[in-house]
């Protein structure tokens, strides 16, 4: 449908340069004013299909942009990191690849966000917070 956009924008305007050359020519009041009439009715329909094609290829964007997520989350998996709490990572590759241990944080990832985890030692224990969020996870308690 998006590709008959430019066909049919194409065949308003040769109507309205029509339009536009009898309106010109003619002597009849009554025949110019419903003429004109006709000329703004069809600038109004190409503003509108304009609008439509915009708004379509707004829509194909997002979509584009959907389907681009859908398949980068395809290539992480969620991951327990203990005491009920859980992180996105990269799978693994073939080749041992280091990226695995980067741990991104499950809230933002849900919200198509990747927002690598921070990990502090407090004493005894080990926290892990997001920097975009403000999530924070205590993950376990060393115990010595």
């Amino acid at each position: 449908m998006i590709a008959d956009v430019p066909a049919i924008l194409g065949a308003i305007n040769s109507v309205m340069s029509m339009v536009k050359g009898i309106v010109s020519s003619t002597r009849d009041i009554k025949l110019k004013t419903l003429l004109i009439k006709v000329y703004d009715q069809l600038f109004m329909d190409k503003t509108c299909i304009d609008k439509m094609a915009d708004e379509i290829k707004t829509l194909e964007n997002k979509l584009d942009t959907i389907n681009n997520w859908e398949n980068e989350k395809d290539d992480y998996e969620l991951i327990p990191l203990g005491a009920g709490n859980f992180a996105y990572r990269r799978r693994k590759e073939p080749d041992g690849g280091i990226e695995h241990d980067i741990h991104f944080c499950s809230n933002c990832f849900e919200n198509k966000i990747k927002t690598v985890l921070n990990f502090t030692q407090f004493g005894r224990e080990l926290i892990i917070s997001c920097p975009k969020c403000n999530a924070k996870y205590k993950i376990m308690a060393n115990r010595q």
